[in-house]
């Protein structure tokens, strides 16, 4: 059977480089898969014009509506007002999500006389946040609120956190978990082999398989305070290992004896997670001191400039996609004088309920003069531009030149392709040489037309 497999291989190894190699197959596959490109775009064609080119037809020319991609130009300080305002909303949404944590895991477990003040302050924050977020998508926002530093109200709660020193108490109840895991393991592997606190001997398996379970479920929650990990294939939760004691007919003082250490270090965990919820919540606002510290000094005073200038740019690129579903739909970009309907079009939007939105009013804030529109060649260049609201009224624009992929397209061909028809309402043939090492000869025609 090897022999045989050896020499399968041999042979198709020979006809491989007799009929050409792999990178000649791939060759001839692309070449297939291009000139399928020229048959869909000529398809295209038909639809449009009510026939074929014609048969002296270049189709580089004939065919170029299809085949060119738009080349697009901007002002020079687009990328960077762009990326200001991307930066200045991570800031934000990282503030956001410190407060979001802090009232989901934190605030719950302060005292009650503590809490109501602390979530009063942190609105505060919050309403500052909703501000900020406004002045970068450049928004209306109705600031009916006198709000004093957020970070002196930030540093506030920090203060009074710091006060209850949640880390040491943290510290503190995780050394007395990490003892009383490690003596419950202990106290439960050992109870595996007294069995007279039994009453009942039929429930003895079933005692030694729970003390079994009780003794692997402290040693995982030792591991797990250890930040190690233990193997092992109980799937049984403590809480359900307990109220299986209930079960086992033991006698009354041991089975108070394991209910009350069990729920000693039940009562230690729940004080350790409340611990640990503060400090999360006391390292929260010492994060978010720090973010609104850089967030006014760094990124607020450059946030109006940033927040027009990319405004401006999201406007012009929103009437360029409107100009060139237009030139999709008519084959040509459409004369200046329609200009304005079209940029009318290109800020409204439908939703799913049917409801007219015109985005307009939110954009034209952001503009000084203009949009306006330069028709450059109705068939292959524009220009949107105009002058940004910002203190500069500084000048953007976006320009379209549509380049023309033909020859890059069909340079993977040794020859071709060659375009002929007898008939252009009816019919026509395609065929082009592919550039493998023997120049394989490729075809198209079109499918059955009624």
């Amino acid at each position: 059977m090897r022999h045989f497999i050896l020499i399968s291989m041999f042979i198709f190894i020979i006809g491989c480089q007799s009929k050409g190699t792999f990178e000649d197959f791939a060759h001839v596959r692309q070449a297939e898969k291009t000139l399928t490109e020229i048959r869909n775009a000529l398809e295209a064609y038909r639809v449009d014009h009510g026939a074929y080119p014609g048969p002296n037809a270049n189709l580089k020319e004939v065919l170029a509506f299809h085949f060119s991609r738009p080349i697009i130009t901007e002002h020079a300080s687009a990328p960077k007002y762009t990326g200001n305002i991307a930066y200045a909303k991570k800031r934000i949404e990282n503030m956001y999500g410190i407060l979001q944590e802090f009232y989901g895991l934190t605030l719950s477990y302060l005292p009650e006389e503590m809490r109501g003040k602390v979530d009063s302050q942190l609105a505060k924050v919050m309403y500052c946040l909703r501000k900020y977020e406004a002045e970068v998508n450049l928004t209306p926002f109705e600031d009916t609120l006198e709000v004093e530093d957020p970070i002196s109200i930030v540093m506030n709660v920090y203060d009074k956190l710091d006060e209850m020193v949640p880390a040491e108490k943290e510290a503190t109840l995780r050394e007395a978990l990490l003892k009383k895991a490690t003596r419950l393991a202990t106290y439960f592997d050992s109870m595996k082999s007294i069995v007279d606190v039994v009453t009942d001997t039929t429930k003895l398996e079933d005692y030694r398989k729970n003390m079994e379970i009780l003794h692997t479920l402290f040693k995982r929650k030792w591991a797990e305070l250890m930040g190690k990990k233990v193997e092992d294939t109980i799937t049984i939760t403590l809480d359900e290992a307990t109220r299986n004691l209930d079960e086992l007919q033991l006698d009354s003082l041991t089975y108070i004896e394991m209910k009350t250490v069990i729920d000693s270090f039940r009562n230690t965990e729940a004080e350790y997670a409340k611990w640990g919820a503060i400090r999360k919540g006391w390292e929260g606002m010492r994060r978010l001191r720090l973010l609104l510290d850089q967030y006014q000094q760094d990124i607020r005073p450059m946030v109006h400039t940033s927040a027009v200038m990319a405004k401006a740019r999201l406007g012009l690129l929103k009437i360029k996609d409107e100009i060139e579903d237009y030139r999709r739909i008519n084959g040509r970009y459409p004369p200046e004088e329609i200009f304005d309907s079209l940029r009318r079009e290109a800020f409204i939007e439908i939703t799913m309920g049917g409801e007219v939105v015109d985005y307009w009013p939110e954009y034209s804030i952001a503009y000084a003069e203009g949009p306006y529109y330069e028709l450059i060649d109705t068939l292959t260049q524009f220009k949107v531009y105009a002058y940004a609201n910002d203190p500069a009224k500084s000048y953007v624009y976006c320009e379209v030149k549509l380049k023309n992929m033909w020859d890059k397209m069909v340079s993977i061909f040794f020859k071709g392709p060659i375009y002929e028809t007898p008939d252009s309402t009816r019919t026509y043939f395609l065929k082009a040489w592919a550039n493998d090492r023997g120049h394989t000869l490729v075809v198209a025609r079109p499918p059955t037309h009624k």
